[in-house]
């Protein structure tokens, strides 16, 4: 299934951005949260929110840009390597629900006493037990199915631990209860069945949305031949919308 960018491409601040936090970022985790950098801060979101295609860092989910939906994640917790704060390849758009179960978890190969020492950001991939957004490629690690269930690529440790971390296990009953309750909003069968078959891959079968359907609408499968038959219609081409 397609999870939108394979890797980021890492970008440094501007000059004037630079020179903004050599004046006012002195390496505590507590200025991540500075008025004055701000603005620095709603720019890079932003930014974040056009190259990862409006998705999580982690899960792959749509997300949304309303403030409270969407955090940025600093890979290398500030909390533990808080020079690293505004170091922009430590740094990263996700949903609210990764970055909380993340939320302090150590992705490098090195102790939390060694990281306060570091002088620069880790840069190469041996450094991390972690797929990292600006050094991996995300599919090469994880491989995740139309139903949204998340599988290491040939036992990545690195995908383990992103997967387990973030408990992306439940992501699938997430999308589930998402489907339900937007399907059930709409009070109407066909706008349920085109709004099912909007949310899902072409790869994903017929009698996969015939059967989320009915897990949405259980008292309607009395209707269940001519449910199956307008999904087949309208995924095949013989309904005009």
């Amino acid at each position: 299934m397609s999870i939108g960018y394979r890797k980021l491409r890492p970008v440094s601040w501007t000059a004037a951005e630079a020179a903004r936090l050599e004046k006012l970022f002195t390496g505590l985790a507590s200025e991540w949260q500075k008025k004055s950098l701000q603005k620095l801060r709603a720019d890079l979101r932003e930014h974040l929110f056009a190259k990862q295609n409006r998705r999580c860092a982690y899960c792959r989910l749509p997300i949304s840009e309303n403030l409270g939906n969407a955090e940025i994640d600093h890979i290398i917790p500030k909390e533990l390597a808080p020079q690293f704060s505004y170091c922009k390849f430590n740094l990263v758009l996700t949903c609210k629900r990764c970055n909380h179960r993340k939320h302090n978890h150590n992705p490098t190969n090195r102790s939390e006493w060694a990281l306060h020492f570091l002088s620069t950001c880790p840069l190469e991939s041996s450094s991390y037990r972690w797929v990292h957004p600006f050094i991996h490629k995300y599919d090469e690690h994880i491989k995740v199915s139309a139903a949204w269930v998340y599988r290491p690529v040939h036992g990545s440790i690195k995908a383990k631990a992103v997967i387990d971390v973030c408990k992306l296990a439940e992501t699938k009953d997430v999308v589930a209860r998402t489907r339900f309750s937007e399907a059930l909003a709409s009070h109407d069968d066909w706008r349920a069945i085109l709004y099912l078959i909007s949310r899902h891959d072409r790869h994903v079968s017929d009698q996969f949305i015939a059967e989320e359907f009915f897990r949405c609408m259980p008292k309607t499968k009395k209707k269940m031949p001519w449910v199956i038959n307008e999904i087949v219609r309208v995924r095949h081409g013989e309904v005009k919308l």
